[in-house]
């Protein structure tokens, strides 16, 4: 099976698991994917939605893996049990990721968490860290001209804030070949958004300031 670059960064962080959950799963690709590259642990595609989770059920009906995979209608991580080790959850923004690992029926402190963030990835890293979490690897994939972040996040039990420039990614994913490209384009957008504050109607000069250490920050970022 043929992945976009997205998810087969997702995949191949996802990998490392034995018991995988796909949370969100969509077309079911990540599942059918892992047992076609070799994992034999338990596999379950999970959805809130049956149309999405039937979409998933076809997928691997295409593959002859339909007895392969569980297939669980539930909302985040409600409704599934423990007894998995890794859980994905990406395409989805950074708020309802949040949401979901809040509202976890179970501990998340032995499991390892594949996060692919579409949006607010700032908060997300803020939470995680603030909750007792860290970064344990990190990679970016480049598709349709678009950058996303792909985070594999585990339990330090060390509950901290971390900086802005920490929040949009800059040190964890400072040793990636793409990360050239994703420093310019952040550089870019925090440019932007000061030049936007500075020619406003009402000037938010804390803002301002907050913004321009950030971007500082980032430029120096090697």
């Amino acid at each position: 099976m043929e992945l976009g670059a997205r998810l087969t960064a997702v995949a191949r962080i996802t990998a490392k698991g034995e018991n995988i959950a796909d949370i969100g799963t969509d077309h079911g690709y990540i599942p059918v994917w892992l047992i076609k590259n070799g994992k034999r642990g338990r596999i379950a595609a999970s959805d809130i939605g049956e149309g999405p989770l039937m979409s998933a059920k076809r997928t691997a009906e295409k593959e002859g893996l339909e007895n392969s995979i569980e297939f669980i209608l539930a909302d985040g991580l409600c409704g599934l049990d423990g007894s998995f080790d890794t859980f994905v959850i990406a395409g989805m923004g950074g708020d309802t990721i949040i949401h979901i690992l809040d509202t976890a029926p179970f501990s998340l402190e032995k499991k390892r968490l594949v996060l692919q963030p579409q949006t607010r990835l700032d908060k997300l890293l803020k939470w995680l860290y603030h909750s007792g979490l860290a970064i344990i690897d990190a990679a970016l994939a480049k598709e349709a001209g678009r950058l996303y972040t792909v985070f594999e996040a585990g339990y330090s039990g060390e509950s901290r804030d971390i900086s802005d420039a920490e929040a949009y990614g800059i040190y964890f994913l400072k040793g990636d070949p793409l990360f050239a490209e994703y420093k310019a384009q952040l550089i870019r957008k925090l440019s932007a958004s000061i030049a936007g504050l500075e020619t406003g109607k009402e000037t938010d000069v804390d803002k301002t300031s907050e913004l321009k250490n950030l971007l500082c920050e980032v430029e120096k970022c090697c």
